[in-house]
């Protein structure tokens, strides 16, 4: 699977980790390109120092995407709540 960006695939680092490990049981390939992240779990690949350091960037990508969208929100919220008493 390829994406270009961890916070095009995920906003949650709980859905990166499931996929990470479905990735590692079928033995897949997860690719993010502009992040230069690359999981190759097929066969006799598993267990590799660049796999272990590839999931670790990935979880960290993963968590700054969660708080990315945590951002977000609270901005987007916070918008709401004063053009409401705005006469737009």
């Amino acid at each position: 699977m390829v994406w270009a960006k961890v916070d095009r695939a995920f906003r949650s680092a709980k859905d990166s980790a499931d996929l990470a490990h479905w990735a590692e049981e079928n033995h897949k390939v997860l690719v993010f390109t502009d992040d230069g992240i690359t999981l190759d779990y097929r066969e006799g690949r598993e267990s590799s120092f660049g796999n272990e350091l590839a999931k670790t960037f990935l979880m960290l990508a993963s968590i700054f995407a969660e708080m990315e969208l945590k951002r977000i929100k609270a901005r987007v919220t916070a918008a709401h709540k004063h053009l409401r008493k705005t006469d737009r």
